[in-house]
């Protein structure tokens, strides 16, 4: 059977701080094809998370990031 494309994350989590905010997601079944990175979307930047977890940090107290 030929691999196709991973499930998607689920159970995403996040944990803010006053200066961080930490992602962490369930690993998704990769349905034969390996999972090199996930990209992490911050507004219309696009992140590389390697692995299913990714930290901002140096954020600014009282700043509106989206």
């Amino acid at each position: 059977m030929p691999a196709s494309s991973p499930n998607t994350v689920s159970g995403v989590e996040i944990v803010a701080s006053s200066s961080s905010i930490s992602l962490s997601w369930k690993v998704p079944a990769d349905n034969g094809s390996s999972i090199t990175h996930y990209n992490v979307m911050i507004g219309e930047t696009v992140l590389v998370a390697p692995s299913n977890t990714y930290v901002l940090d140096n954020l600014m107290p009282d700043t509106h990031y989206k």
